[in-house]
This record gives C-alpha cells, sequence and structure tokens, in this order.
C-alpha cells in the first residue's frame, strides 16, 4: 500500500512534467512573419495605351454663289467737248453745221440768253436733242427730227390749256401750258416736228426763247 505522502509528491510531480511539456509545446509554435514589401526592380513596368488622337474632320468650303451684275441702261453720249453757242453772224459751233450736213432735216440751234448753258446735245436715229440750264435751275429742251416717235415723247404731253400761235425761229407752232410750256412745230414731213420745252419762267419769256431759234445754214 502506498503512502500518502508519495501519492502526494507523484501528484506534484506529475503536474510538473505535464506543465514543462505544455511550455515547451507553446515555445515551439513559430509565429508568422508579416511579409515585407515585394522587390518590384526586375518586373516588366506596364506600358500606358496611348490614347488615339482624333482626327479633325474638314469642313467644305461652301461655293460662292456668283452675284449676278445688273446691266446698266445705256444712255445718250453728250458730245465731247459740247458743242458751243449758236449765232446768226457766222461763229456757230462746228457741231452744228456738221449735224445740219448729214441730217435730213433742217438744223435749229438756240440762240442762248446771258447766264445760260449749253448742258449736253446729242444727235442720233435721225432725232437731235439739246438741253440747256441757266444758273437758277430753269431749263430748256429742244427736240428736232422724228421727235414724235422718240422716248419720252414730247409730242404726247398732257397740256391743259392752248395759248395759240408762236415762233419756233422762223416756223409758226403752236404754244401750250402753263405749268410747263412747250411749243410744237408739225412739219409736212410726218417725221419732221420741232419742240422746245420750258421750265421755270412765264409765257412771255418762253415765247421769246422760243423766237430765239436759228436755223443752221
Amino acid at each position: 500500500m502506498v503512502s500518502q505522502s508519495f501519492s502526494r509528491a507523484a501528484l506534484v510531480g506529475a503536474v510538473l512534467t505535464m506543465s514543462l511539456v505544455f511550455g515547451a509545446c507553446q515555445s515551439s509554435t513559430v509565429t508568422p512573419t508579416p511579409a515585407g514589401p515585394q522587390n518590384t526592380a526586375n518586373q516588366p513596368v506596364p506600358t500606358a495605351t496611348p490614347t488615339p488622337t482624333p482626327v479633325p474632320t474638314a469642313t467644305p468650303t461652301p461655293t460662292p454663289v456668283p452675284t449676278a451684275t445688273p446691266t446698266p441702261t445705256p444712255t445718250p453720249t453728250p458730245t465731247t467737248p459740247p458743242p458751243g453757242p449758236c449765232s446768226p453772224n457766222g461763229s456757230t459751233n462746228q457741231w452744228w453745221i456738221d449735224q445740219a450736213a448729214h441730217l435730213s432735216f433742217d438744223v435749229y440751234c438756240w440762240i442762248m440768253p446771258s447766264g445760260w448753258g449749253l448742258v449736253s446735245a446729242t444727235s442720233s436715229a435721225g432725232v437731235l436733242q439739246a438741253h440747256y440750264k441757266n444758273s437758277a435751275g430753269h431749263t430748256i429742251d429742244v427736240w428736232e427730227g422724228n421727235v414724235c416717235a422718240a422716248s419720252p415723247n414730247p409730242c404726247s404731253g398732257n397740256w391743259p390749256t392752248s395759248y395759240g400761235p408762236g415762233q419756233f425761229g422762223p416756223l409758226t407752232g403752236e404754244v401750250n401750258g402753263p405749268d410747263l410750256w412747250m411749243i410744237i412745230v408739225h412739219t409736212s414731213n410726218p417725221k419732221v416736228t420741232y419742240t422746245m420745252e420750258g421750265s421755270g419762267m412765264n409765257q412771255t419769256t418762253f415765247r421769246t426763247y422760243a423766237a430765239a431759234m436759228h436755223k443752221v445754214p
């Protein structure tokens, strides 16, 4: 029979032995070391994919639309230099003499009073026209030849009142008015008519001007 003291000693020894064994087991457990940073020196660096540059779309250039150029209306070409004064004493400008030489009707030019000037004179298509003006803006216009077929047509004016006969140089015509004075001489040839038109003057002055028409020799 084992004594009680032995049993206690054996129990204490067993406990110590188990404690040593358990401590040895604990001390043999390996604690994992945290992984350090990876060495990427030898690893390939990924190449960035380039972003494609957008190609600009060409904007078509609009085709210019040609602008129509208006055709200018032809106007009578005034004589250059314009014909000078008309005079019965032989000093009539040569232009009037030239017209009288080639036109089929008698040519008349106006003996202008002081202060008046010849603006233009043309001769074409069987019609001679002269335009006169003074410093006050008054005008005298003369047509000779086939004037009733001309445009504008001075034969078709609306003359409210007839003031009886009047002189166009040596020719006798009819005076009309009163807002715009006109004397018309119809000859035996339907293609030959003489007219004078005046603005800015009274009837007496106009009659004096019309009587100052002179036949070019």
